[in-house]
């Protein structure tokens, strides 16, 4: 059972400043924003694409757990418990590819500062 949540926007309104000048631009963009409940209250999927990049964060409760950038999926060592493990195993199922807490951190933080 998947209950989604999607929110889509095609463009990106901003504020740009120069010394005393300020403009509103519009950027043209598309940009999708999906939530997936994958089946218990522990296990969510937020999608997120703009343009043509997707990411997707996998979400164990409240905390992210995986991440995937156009292909490329990035998944945490267990460090909670069996529920956590089970989404886990779904996503990443060769435990030896899981990132240690310090490393998925980094890879995190590197895809999601802009």
């Amino acid at each position: 059972m998947s209950n989604n949540l999607t929110a889509a926007k095609n463009a990106l309104d901003i504020f740009v400043s120069s010394g005393n000048n300020i403009k509103y631009q519009k950027i043209p963009m598309t940009l999708d924003i999906q939530l997936d409940n994958l089946g218990t209250v522990n296990k969510n999927l937020v999608t997120m694409t703009i343009n043509s990049n997707k990411l997707e964060l996998w979400f164990s409760y409240r905390t992210i757990v995986a991440f995937s950038k156009n292909g490329k999926t990035h998944c945490i060592k267990n460090q909670w418990g069996p529920t956590t493990g089970k989404l886990l195993n779904d996503i990443c199922p060769n435990k030896s590819d899981r990132l240690s807490e310090i490393k998925f951190a980094e890879e995190l933080n590197k895809l999601l500062i802009i």
